[in-house]
């Protein structure tokens, strides 16, 4: 059957509900504006892709107005959240007017920001990108990656953020 005609059943609130009982990791993605101004989002739709090249993905709702950033930008970073940066990743997901006031950061090998505190970095430059629905998913090439803290990942399940415990006897 043709994916067009495929009529949509699934209501959008159950489809978030349903989405949100798949914890992820919480990532801030950045690059810097035409006017060389820092640009960052934060996100959970962060997905590695493959290894062998390095390419990782996330998603973007296509009416984002940091849309025109990600795709004219150069070079990009994504700065992996750590335990306890949870007021760090929600300054980054309202539409604050500086989102970088008072945030420590610094420029990476391509000049992207990278977040300091965050437990790991990538660097990465475009690979490609592509509208799905009502999003865009970008693709990018890791160039650097690095493991900066050692310490649990800030979690996303159901709507709020989590800790990662490990299992008794794990």
């Amino acid at each position: 059957m043709d994916r067009m005609s495929v009529p949509t059943r699934v209501d959008e609130a159950l489809m978030r509900r349903v989405c949100g009982n798949y914890a992820t990791g919480v990532a801030i993605v950045s690059t810097m504006s035409a006017t060389d101004e820092p640009v960052a989002l934060t996100v959970n739709s962060f997905s590695s892709v493959s290894l062998d090249p390095p390419l990782i993905l996330w998603s973007l709702r296509s009416t984002s107005p940091s849309r025109r950033h990600f795709e004219d930008g150069k070079a990009f970073a994504i700065s992996i959240l750590g335990e306890g940066q949870n007021e760090l990743a929600m300054r980054f997901a309202r539409p604050v007017p500086d989102k970088f006031d008072g945030v420590t950061r610094r420029a990476g090998l391509l000049g992207a920001p990278l977040i300091d505190g965050s437990i790991a970095h990538l660097e990465c430059l475009r690979y490609h990108h592509l509208e799905a629905g009502d999003h865009i998913i970008f693709i990018w090439h890791v160039v650097e990656a690095r493991q900066a803290m050692d310490r649990a990942p800030l979690t996303f399940y159901e709507g709020r953020f989590h800790r990662i415990a490990p299992l008794p006897g794990a």
